[in-house]
């Protein structure tokens, strides 16, 4: 159950990258759970991964919130190493949309 829901929520992480939108306040308080779906809610600080000066910055504390979160449930997972693999792929033009 806990993969299933941290793996749809990594995945909205790398569209919203793909569009170059950071969230900026990524928790488990912005996820809403309801049958099974995930939603991700409350946007006004989200940021433009190409032009934030704290844009890497702020995709690290997302993941690293979100790995925190699931870390409690009993899932291992590695922000350090997320975000940087994302991270390069969006430099890199990998996630272009």
């Amino acid at each position: 159950m806990k993969r299933k829901s941290f793996e749809p929520l990594l995945h909205n992480v790398t569209l919203f990258l793909q569009h170059s939108r950071i969230h900026a306040d990524l928790s488990a308080f912005n996820v809403l759970y309801w049958n099974g779906r995930i939603r991700i809610i409350d946007f006004p600080r989200a940021v433009d991964a190409e032009t934030h000066p704290d844009a890497h910055m702020l995709l690290a504390r997302d993941i690293d919130r979100l790995c925190r979160y699931f870390s409690r449930q009993g899932l291992r997972c590695d922000a350090t190493a997320i975000t940087t693999d994302l991270w390069q792929r969006f430099l890199e033009g990998e996630l272009i949309a």
